[in-house]
């Protein structure tokens, strides 16, 4: 089976081998993100979420792109990041009908949205990896994109999930160590030392390292076409 510590694993090796490139996408999409919060005021939830999904989604894409060519040793620059943009309406749609789905999940006793959003993961990275070869485009829908995603996740779901569960750990750290903090006085660790470690895990590595892990399972789906052993001697968390 495909372990989640195994592309946790190699999620660390690819974003320590190409730490600034990586990192450095990530801060742009951060960028964005502020932007957008900025200019849409904080009472406007709806639209700022709306607005985030549909000018953002092509840029994670992107990131999930950059970061497939850097697992297949092909070649990859910062410009890599912004090739989503030329399927704009399609990763739009792929993320405003994901996140519906997601959204109706949760509502339904939250069970069925996390398995809905790791059904649907995969489905950026298809509209790109189908569509940028070298110069020519090739395009595919939104709903067959996701029906994709679907196929592919299928059997690794609980892969996935993992990852995402070992990635949530440091956060929850923070939460814990903040709280001990707050609450006893003689606390060894200074919360300005707990804000720095939440800064550096969270904001900075978090987001590029869950790419990473990501489109390592991907790949390794995309090359096994069924399930197999990634690495026989790895255990799953």
């Amino acid at each position: 089976m495909l372990k989640s510590w195994s592309c946790l694993r190699k999620g660390i090796n690819i974003l320590v081998q190409e730490l600034p490139l990586l990192v450095g996408a990530w801060l742009l999409i951060l960028g964005a993100q502020q932007l957008i919060n900025l200019v849409i005021p904080a009472s406007w939830i709806g639209v700022g979420a709306l607005v985030q999904i549909v000018v953002l989604s092509p840029l994670y894409a992107g990131q999930y792109l950059l970061t497939l060519r850097v697992i297949r040793g092909q070649p990859a620059k910062i410009q890599d990041l912004f090739r989503g943009f030329a399927f704009w309406g399609t990763l739009a749609a792929v993320s405003l009908l994901a996140s519906l789905a997601t959204g109706l999940g949760f509502l339904l006793l939250v069970v069925p949205g996390i398995l809905w959003a790791l059904m649907f993961s995969f489905a950026p990275i298809v509209v790109l990896d189908h569509g940028v070869h070298g110069e020519k485009l090739s395009r595919i829908g939104a709903v067959e994109a996701l029906k994709r995603s679907k196929e592919l996740t299928e059997g690794y779901r609980g892969t996935l999930f993992g990852i995402s569960l070992l990635l949530v750990l440091p956060s929850l750290v923070v939460v814990v160590l903040l709280s001990l903090s707050a609450s006893t006085p003689d606390f060894p660790i200074q919360p300005w030392a707990i804000e720095v470690f939440a800064l550096l895990s969270g904001t900075l590595f978090l987001g590029p390292l869950h790419a990473a892990s990501y489109m390592v399972a991907y790949d390794a789906i995309i090359e096994l076409g069924m399930p197999s052993d990634v690495s026989e001697d790895d255990e799953a968390p």
